[in-house]
């Protein structure tokens, strides 16, 4: 007869220790016992607010799903405010980046053309951050967001006007809203 330890009695398991079953590469392999478990990367940023987008498709845009926009391209506003948030140390709270968007096809297929908006209220250094997080140099999740974008035009800083209210959302860029 031969007897069979369980083998999870001899797994030697680190604490703390997330699970992830992602398969997108952004957690560390941990090997206990004979399982390979997945660890979660120290990420750069921790972001924390409101997202605002509204685009030219009829009613929901279909770019969230990968579908097709309504009219074969895409233009949008894009705006992203932090209530918390910090970047490699900066603390970015209070600042709002937005992305004005030109989509040629899927969205899957990428080569988008952008411009970015900075709140004017920003430092350089939460500038800088700000940037470094949504052009992809700080690694994931928002590293894959940017992987689309083909040309960025501009970067400006302009006032940036971000409110919600009861589901509601105004945004106002510069003098444009």
């Amino acid at each position: 007869m031969v007897q069979v330890e369980p083998a999870l009695r001899r797994a030697q398991v680190p604490a703390p220790l997330a699970f992830c079953f992602c398969g997108k590469g952004s957690c560390d392999t941990v090997t206990a016992g004979p399982f390979n478990y997945h660890r979660e990367k120290q990420i750069a940023y921790h972001l924390e607010g409101q997202l605002l987008e509204v685009c030219d498709c009829r009613v929901l845009c279909p770019c969230w799903i990968g579908e097709d926009p309504d009219n074969g391209t895409c233009d949008s506003v894009l705006a992203y405010h932090f209530e918390t948030g910090r970047i490699d140390g900066v603390d970015v709270a209070g600042r709002t980046i937005a992305m004005v968007s030109h989509i040629p096809g899927n969205v899957l297929q990428g080569n988008f053309r952008v411009a970015l908006y900075v709140d004017e209220g920003a430092s350089q250094s939460q500038q800088e951050a700000i940037l470094n997080v949504y052009s992809g140099k700080l690694g994931e999740p928002i590293a894959d967001f940017a992987k689309p974008i083909g040309e960025v035009v501009s970067v400006e800083r302009a006032p940036i006007t971000f409110d919600v209210q009861q589901g509601r959302g105004t945004l106002k860029i510069g003098e444009v809203s």
